[in-house]
């Protein structure tokens, strides 16, 4: 804690009086050094000892030490209490005027008379300091006076010492509750996966692929725009894909599911063909196919508040360990068949495609700091934990790890140290909300951190 004092500098000066000699030796003060602590509120107490000279006071003579307070422009901003001398001669002279003359002595509660002015004379001083507010120094100065020799009055000044207001002490530092994260850095393989359904209409009974067939372009293209990106990729490599179609629920099992799986490889021709794919790619393509059931057609007659739709779910509850033949052949039974065929059997058939894609790892610094600024996209979390660890200065830092936290929501050493970062760079509004929702800190903590830093360090963001 750093403390300023009011520091009462030795007092050694003459006292020099025009026109008198009543002084060979100087006033002065002990002990020497003097030191005095004011509060921050400007109060202090003065305890010295003042140290007067024999032969300082003439036979018939008053002496008047008056300390006072005085700025930097040499105002008197506050007085003290003043020390009054009297000679004997000089005391006697002041009684007769008080009672002949009922003269008034503003000195009257302070005076004192020196019996034996030939002797030093030594008088314990105590008295209060109180700064005013809006001054944070002055100087401490006692006036001089003399009257009483019956021809001159004299001036002189002492200069005490510096008075300086006690700085409120800033509260100790807290060490901030959060550690900087750091994990070795391990290259990982960057495997990806995708998925998507194309809901493509065909002719009945055929399987081949009809672009001009109600949605059927829209649907198609969705499928090219999920894979044309990943083979014209330089950073990217296919490793498998596989096209699904789903059998109708009516219509004979035995019949559907093998015209589902020559519908699913006519589609993966057309891909082959509109996205130009190497022969290696299509060799790659798995085909497969699964029996859609019934339960689309009853979901919809719920949707639809259809009156029938117990009647349909009993059935195929009752039947659910049999394949969609037993169930087909009963709910074909009940009178709200022909409305049922009409309105709920799908009239496209879903083609589901799954694939999975690798990227190129970066392990070098000097690639992770070029792909950094080319591809950020291609990283995987490992290798945004260390190009954040590359950057030269914290506000790249945070950029890195931002984003870092926008691909990877669950990334703990991300948010952890951008908290940090956060806090580092004086953004403490950004990381009280983010320290608060990420549950790194609680309110506690962040009270008391933020408590204990400097207010000039603070500056205007809280």
């Amino acid at each position: 804690m750093r403390r300023l004092s009011i520091i009462i500098i030795p007092i050694l000066f003459q006292l020099v009086l025009a026109g008198c000699r009543n002084s060979r030796e100087p006033i002065s003060s002990t002990p020497s050094p003097y030191f005095v602590t004011a509060n921050v509120e400007g109060q202090a107490e003065v305890d010295m000892d003042i140290r007067v000279p024999r032969k300082t006071i003439s036979k018939r003579s008053r002496v008047v030490i008056q300390p006072e307070l005085r700025d930097s422009m040499d105002s008197v901003v506050a007085t003290l209490r003043p020390i009054v001398l009297d000679s004997r001669v000089y005391a006697k002279k002041l009684r007769r005027d008080e009672v002949l003359d009922h003269y008034v002595d503003p000195y009257a509660a302070e005076r004192q008379t020196v019996k034996k002015r030939t002797r030093d004379l030594s008088i314990h001083y105590v008295d209060s300091i109180h700064l005013p507010a809006g001054i944070d120094n002055a100087q401490l100065i006692a006036t001089l006076s003399n009257d009483g020799c019956g021809s001159c009055t004299g001036f002189g000044e002492i200069p005490l010492g510096s008075v300086v207001r006690e700085v409120p002490p800033e509260p100790e530092k807290v060490e901030l509750p959060l550690e900087w994260q750091k994990k070795e850095f391990v290259v990982k393989p960057k495997i990806r996966e995708g998925r998507g359904e194309a809901h493509l209409q065909f002719t009945i009974n055929l399987h081949d692929i009809d672009p001009t067939l109600a949605d059927n372009r829209r649907e198609l293209q969705s499928i090219l725009d999920s894979l044309r990106p990943i083979l014209s990729d330089t950073l990217a490599t296919l490793t498998s894909l596989t096209i699904c179609g789903t059998a109708s629920a009516d219509g004979p099992l035995s019949f559907n599911t093998p015209l589902s799986e020559r519908r699913a490889r006519a589609a993966a021709q057309w891909l082959a063909e509109e996205l130009d794919m190497p022969q290696e790619i299509y060799d790659m393509i798995q085909i497969t196919s699964y029996p859609e059931g019934w339960q689309p057609v009853l979901d919809a007659m719920r949707a639809a508040g259809d009156r029938d739709t117990t009647a349909v779910a009993q059935i195929l509850e009752k039947y659910k360990y049999e394949n969609d033949d037993v169930a087909e052949r009963y709910i074909r039974k009940l009178p709200c068949w022909p409305r049922i065929r009409e309105r709920y059997l799908q009239k496209d058939r879903k083609v589901i495609y799954t694939y999975t894609y690798r990227i190129r790892s970066f392990v070098t610094d000097e690639e992770l700091q070029t792909m950094w600024i080319l591809r950020p996209d291609a990283f995987n979390e490992e290798e945004l934990l260390q190009v954040a660890t590359l950057q030269p200065s914290a506000v790249e830092m945070i950029r890195v790890y931002e984003y870092t936290l926008l691909r990877y929501p669950d990334c703990q050493m991300a948010a952890n140290n951008l908290a940090i970062l956060y806090f580092e760079t004086g953004q403490y509004t950004r990381a009280w909300d983010f320290s608060i929702r990420h549950n790194l800190l609680d309110a506690t903590q962040l009270e008391e951190y933020l408590g204990s830093l400097p207010a000039t360090e603070k500056g205007g963001d809280l």
